[in-house]
Order: structure tokens, then sequence, then C-alpha cells
């Protein structure tokens, strides 16, 4: 993933093993250790929809990543310096009886974005194609898809539809 190296998924794994599954951004911000997931990471993540069973829509998590980094950051310091948040360890344990966040009204991304991002990151689309919401158009026009393509006798005359991604004019 485009931004995300090992040492930064190491981090995110064994803060996973030693704290179970992550609930929120702010509690993997809190876990895990900032100076190996920086805001790339963590926006690269958001982007590919690793994060996509958090709270918030992908919008809503790329606007309060810079606060969800530094209340984790600051929760993080004052855990390691043996001080207890107001609900946190004083209370007996997670930070559970905490308010939720509040997220802000941000609009949320359209399907594209949301595509392009994922394209952007891992290579691929994940959830759902660009070509999907025309998708009647393109079997009415096409004769074969890339997969069919292999059992085309060499010569014949084939339609496919595709997403184009870069264009090249050669000098002559």
């Amino acid at each position: 993933m485009k931004n995300v190296g090992s040492n930064a998924v190491q981090t995110i794994v064994e803060a996973r093993q030693s704290g179970g599954r992550y609930k929120t951004l702010d509690d993997f911000c809190e876990r895990v250790d900032l100076n190996a997931v920086n805001r790339r990471v963590i926006e690269s993540l958001i982007k590919a929809g690793a994060m996509d069973a958090f709270p918030g829509s992908r919008a809503q998590k790329m606007a309060i990543i810079d606060e969800a980094m530094e209340t984790g950051q600051r929760a993080r310091k004052d855990r390691e310096s043996g001080q207890a948040g107001l609900f946190g360890e004083l209370m007996g344990g997670d930070d559970s009886s905490a308010p939720p966040r509040t997220f802000p009204n941000v609009p949320e991304w359209d399907s594209r974005a949301s595509l392009r991002g994922e394209k952007e990151t891992i290579g691929y689309y994940v959830t759902g194609h660009p070509l999907d919401e025309y998708r009647w158009k393109v079997k009415e026009l096409s004769t074969h898809d890339s997969e069919s393509l292999s059992g085309v006798v060499r010569g014949a005359e084939v339609t496919i539809c595709g997403v184009l991604t870069e264009n090249r004019e050669e000098a002559q």
C-alpha cells in the first residue's frame, strides 16, 4: 500500500495484538506509535478503505486526522507517564465511558472519489469500479471483456470498454 511501509505495518499489528481490535480512529491513534504511523500512513489507510469499520465516513475521518493524532499522542504520553485520563484507568479500564466523538459535517465523498483513493493507494478498486454505473452501456457496446480475450483468434475484430488512465503521444 502506498505510503504504508513495513515499520508502520509492524507497529499497527503489534498494537492490535496487545490491545485487541481498534474501535475508532481515536483508539487507533492512541495505541499505535505515531512516530512510525504518521499522517500520510493514516491518510492512505483511510483512502484504501482500511478504516471503513470505524465510525464516520472517509471524508469525516480525513477531516479529524490531526485532532485524533494529537488526542492519541497526549493520551499515550499520559498513560506512559503513569497519569490516567478523566475517563481512563481511574474508572477501571478503557475509555469506553468517554463521550463518543462528534464528527464535522463535511460532504461525503462520492463513489468516484472513494474509488480514486483506493486506486491511488493500493493500485486497484475494492468497493466498485468506475464503469459500474455504465454497466448497461458497456454490455451493449462490448463484444468481449478482458477475461475472454485469450480465446480470440488473431486478427479478429474486438470491442472492449475500459478506463483510460494515461495517454501518451509518441513523437514521429
